[in-house]
């Protein structure tokens, strides 16, 4: 039984570890956001946006966020 547990646990483990969003959610909480999501690198004459969305899906979190950046640019 103890055989069985511990394969199980190991079988979870590896399988939480090569989910990328769990990993990138995991370093999000304990690192915070990195600092080119709110100030991108710059080239001279480039214009950069950043687009927010929230969502329950990362999908449509990512189409909020391009709609964010679509309002930017048409102002």
């Amino acid at each position: 039984m103890k055989k069985i547990r511990l394969v199980f646990l190991l079988f979870i483990c590896i399988f939480l570890v090569s989910c990328t969003s769990f990993t990138d959610l995991v370093r999000a909480q304990v690192e915070g956001l990195p600092s080119w999501i709110y100030a991108p690198a710059q080239r001279n004459g480039e214009i950069s946006y950043v687009g927010k969305g929230s969502e329950a899906f990362a999908y449509n979190a990512r189409l909020r966020s391009y709609e964010h950046i679509l309002t930017q640019i048409s102002t």
